[in-house]
């Protein structure tokens, strides 16, 4: 195998480790509904976007017939899990 195809297996590998236990946290601390407002949000953030009243606001439809029904829900679903490890993680600072 490649230099460069191996460091590709690993990189899925380590993606699909990383979406395990992401999605595990998810499903523990009841992150596991997806709303409305959570699926426009995060539409916004990948740049899926449509004019409303003048204003650029998360285009919900275009995700998820990009993504597929499934894939956008785990998407918004594994973003929570990380969203909520970042809310709680505790804040260390270090002296120089």
């Amino acid at each position: 195998m490649t230099e460069y195809k191996q460091h590709i297996a690993d990189y899925a590998g380590f993606e699909l480790k990383r979406d395990l236990i992401l999605y595990q946290i998810a499903k523990d601390q009841g992150l596991m509904d997806v709303t409305e407002e959570e699926y426009v949000d995060y539409a916004y953030d990948m740049g899926y976007t449509k004019k409303v009243d003048g204003k650029n606001v998360g285009d919900k439809d275009a995700f998820v017939e990009a993504y597929g029904k499934d894939a956008a829900k785990k998407a918004v679903i594994l973003y929570k899990a990380q969203e909520y490890l970042g809310s709680t993680a505790p804040v260390v600072t270090v002296e120089k």
